[in-house]
């Protein structure tokens, strides 16, 4: 048959349709202006599918140290927190003998996120 079976054909050879306005544009971190880990990060938004599903975490991340910044309220007791956001911290067990343990222990020291957790 001429240009291969039509129901391959017709399930390849199909018309473009217009993206809404809205789509992000696939765009990588610009390596030459220099290192910006902050950018580089925010990047994974518009790298490609695998790295902007770590992207949208990292953007939630950066909120809630954004709001955990943020002054409490002076009529908060003592058993609130002295900032505007607590970071829970679940592992699973694996990851203590892995290389992030030294990542886990500085977040813990810091007061970074409170409190941990592990599972099995």
């Amino acid at each position: 048959a001429e240009g291969g079976p039509s129901v391959a054909r017709d399930a390849v050879l199909k018309e473009s349709i217009a993206l809404p306005e809205d789509m992000p544009q696939i765009r990588f971190y610009d390596f030459n202006r220099g290192m910006d880990h902050r950018a580089l990060l925010q990047s994974f938004l518009s790298t490609a599918f695998q790295a902007s599903r770590f992207g949208l975490p990292v953007q939630e991340i950066n909120k809630m140290i954004e709001k955990r910044l943020e002054l409490v309220q002076e009529d908060c007791d003592s058993h609130t927190s002295t900032s505007g956001c607590t970071i829970l911290l679940g592992y699973t067990s694996n990851l203590i003998s892995s290389g992030v343990r030294e990542s886990i222990h500085f977040l813990a020291q810091h007061r970074m996120v409170r409190p941990h957790c592990d599972s099995v």
